[in-house]
């Protein structure tokens, strides 16, 4: 289930994906087993490759493609989450303006989720790196990576004082500030049930602060 609603009085808007059939919520990372992708470093030496994790006693009783799914869109979901907070986090530290912050967190975030994020970035790349092994213990190689039908979303808005939507000329006219409404999504995650396939999409976004 994805929720997108905003504040009424300032227009703040915030975006979740709840997960009703675990019956629980990816606020924060509880554990580590949704996040490892089974299929990660299978081209590396033998010592890189992963195990497939065991299905959690919640999953184990629905039908294991249903249960692997879930699993799937929980990793998917915790990976977005975290990337998105990161990356906004230093566009807006090394950007002055918002239009080129915005493009640097949609490249960055598809470089991310796809698994081509490149060293030559060494701050941007250790920094994540770092993030990721701090809260899971697991390199980027091991996390969980968009298949090649799965599309990934980059919404950006801008924001006055009063969360009405304002081109990049007003915030210029603004002195460059400015809040920022970014939501993340894949689409098209694969699902089969009873023979039957369709696409899952994972989404989440914040308002954050631009200052130059």
């Amino acid at each position: 289930c994805i929720v997108e609603s905003s504040e009424p009085s300032i227009g703040l808007r915030w975006c979740r994906t709840y997960f009703m059939q675990r019956g629980k919520s990816h606020t924060l990372l509880s554990e580590i087993e949704p996040l490892v992708d089974d299929k990660a470093g299978s081209s590396g030496s033998s010592s890189n490759k992963l195990k497939p994790a065991p299905l959690t006693a919640s999953a184990a009783s629905v039908p294991t493609d249903i249960a692997d799914t879930v699993r799937r869109l929980e990793a998917i979901y915790i990976k977005l989450w975290f990337t998105l907070r990161y990356t906004v986090k230093y566009a807006f530290a090394v950007h002055r303006d918002v239009l080129e912050a915005g493009t640097f967190i949609q490249m960055k975030m598809d470089e991310v989720m796809s698994g081509e994020l490149s060293e030559e970035n060494s701050f941007f790349f250790n920094g994540l790196q770092a993030l990721y092994a701090s809260a899971a213990g697991l390199s980027l190689a091991e996390v969980v990576l968009m298949q090649p039908l799965e599309q990934l979303q980059v919404h950006m808005d801008c924001l006055n004082a009063l969360g009405e939507v304002v081109s990049v000329d007003d915030v210029a006219d603004m002195g460059g500030t400015c809040w920022t409404y970014i939501r993340v999504a894949v689409y098209g995650i694969p699902m089969r049930y009873s023979g039957k396939k369709s696409g899952c999409t994972v989404a989440g976004g914040d308002t954050f602060l631009f200052t130059p």
